[in-house]
């Protein structure tokens, strides 16, 4: 990669060239007639790349390699260990766990997160966030959720366990194509047994 110093001399020579051009550039891409036009496209092409190949390497240095998620709920393994069971019923993209817990237990931020919209769920309400990861995820069979629009700090409450399912839970649903390109491996029969959450991230982000 070019230092600086070089790139000013690139775009210096290109200007140089620009103002000594006379004729326009149709009549250069027609005839092929003007020194001044290949050498200042010369010049400017060789800075573009350079610039290119900086931008792209910044990128991959600034790209994250793992992502720390919290629990769901208070006292249960982060997230990051849970496997994915299940899909999410009428949502393409977000397989999912359940983590099980009386009513009104708190659900907990696992990342930084926006709520963006509410529905309902089989059994209770349902909340979408984006996560500060770039992970967009779904809770389901909640109540007393956030407002739309609230950001909320890892670990702080974004919701509560509903009493309406039989069974009380949340289901935690993570769309992380946005982060690593491809859907999270999953089962789709409740059973365990697909690699938990953050060792397919993990491998995603390498």
């Amino acid at each position: 990669m070019l230092t600086d110093k070089q790139r000013l001399a690139l775009l210096e020579e290109g200007l140089r060239h620009l103002q000594n051009t006379t004729e326009g550039h149709d009549t250069f891409k027609k005839t092929g007639r003007g020194s001044e036009w290949q050498g200042a496209l010369k010049a400017l092409d060789q800075l573009a790349a350079d610039l290119k190949a900086t931008h792209d390497q910044q990128g991959a240095d600034l790209r994250p390699t793992h992502v720390h998620l919290g629990p769901a709920l208070a006292g249960h393994k982060s997230i990051c260990d849970n496997e994915l069971t299940h899909a999410t019923s009428g949502f393409d993209w977000h397989p999912a766990f359940d983590d099980f817990a009386t009513p009104g237990t708190a659900v907990l931020a696992p990342e930084d997160l926006t709520i963006t919209k509410w529905g309902s769920a089989k059994f209770g309400e349902s909340v979408h966030a984006d996560g500060a990861s770039g992970i967009h995820w779904w809770f389901g069979h909640v109540d007393r959720r956030r407002p739309v629009g609230t950001k909320i700090k890892r670990g702080q409450r974004l919701a509560s366990i509903s009493a309406e399912h039989p069974e009380p839970h949340v289901h935690v649903g993570i769309d992380a194509r946005a982060l690593v390109g491809f859907e999270l491996e999953h089962h789709t029969n409740y059973t365990p047994g697909a690699p938990t959450v953050c060792e397919q991230l993990t491998k995603g982000l390498s």
